[in-house]
């Protein structure tokens, strides 16, 4: 499970695949139920990277159907095992209630982080989950103010290989929100972080919005397309291929 963490932010997805599903099976051997959950949902996490939207739909549900066992006070999965499946969630909504599904969800693992007195990184998870789901709920003072809140949280943290998502998902709401000097700034820290260690899945992110934020402003953006696809062909971080294409349309490919 600890390389499939590793394995994530560099871009090594085949590799993250191959090991979450060998963890899956030692964990099955196990019989514990708190491995379990966290395997299924590695292996989750991973192909929904890797753009199998349904078939990691299907891990997570295997994952929630082991978490009663594990917890029957909590049923639902929580801490960064809840936060990935909302991630998943909204890239699978067609409607708002979707969205307010995760957002609940949010409020759920916000409860149950301080019924277990977990660590920074489930509370900057939470923030971070419950602003993504206000961002695509169009509520977007109370959108902002909890992406404020999950980037302050993750600087407590101090766990960068989890911090650079904490930036780029702030800065994809200021874009949005045409506040481009704060999107600036945000992509700028985390693209420090990102090449500093190597992050290539992060890179796919940060030269998207790089290229399309680029565009925004009437400045050149190829080359950041270009970045883009080379690395999503290393990596297979297949997910972003949907805005690879619409990076590349703008650009009038």
């Amino acid at each position: 499970m600890n390389l499939v963490d590793l394995y994530l932010p560099v871009g090594q997805l085949c590799k993250a695949k191959k090991v979450a599903q060998q963890a899956i099976e030692f964990a099955d051997r196990s019989g514990d139920y708190f491995e379990q959950v966290r395997n299924y949902t590695r292996l989750a996490t991973t192909l929904h990277r890797q753009g199998n939207l349904a078939v990691a739909l299907k891990q997570f549900e295997v994952a929630e159907k082991i978490q009663p066992k594990r917890q029957p006070k909590y049923p639902k999965l929580y801490s960064l095992m809840g936060t990935q499946y909302c991630a998943l969630l909204l890239d699978l909504a067609t409607d708002t209630a979707v969205c307010e599904e995760v957002l609940e969800r949010g409020q759920y693992m916000e409860k149950a982080s301080i019924d277990f007195n977990l660590g920074l990184l489930d509370i900057a998870l939470n923030h971070l989950a419950m602003a993504s789901a206000l961002f695509a709920l169009n509520r977007f003072e109370e959108a902002r103010e909890e992406f404020e809140q999950a980037v302050a949280w993750g600087r407590k943290m101090n766990m960068m290989h989890y911090f650079p998502e904490f930036l780029l998902e702030r800065a994809k709401f200021h874009r949005h929100q045409k506040d481009f000097n704060q999107c600036q700034t945000d992509l700028d820290e985390a693209q420090e972080i990102i090449d500093r260690c190597g992050m290539e899945l992060y890179a796919v992110d940060a030269a998207l919005l790089r290229g399309n934020l680029n565009l925004d402003l009437n400045k050149p953006a190829q080359t950041e397309y270009e970045i883009a696809k080379q690395l999503i062909d290393k990596t297979g971080y297949h997910l972003r291929d949907g805005e690879l294409e619409e990076l590349g349309k703008r650009l009038g490919g």
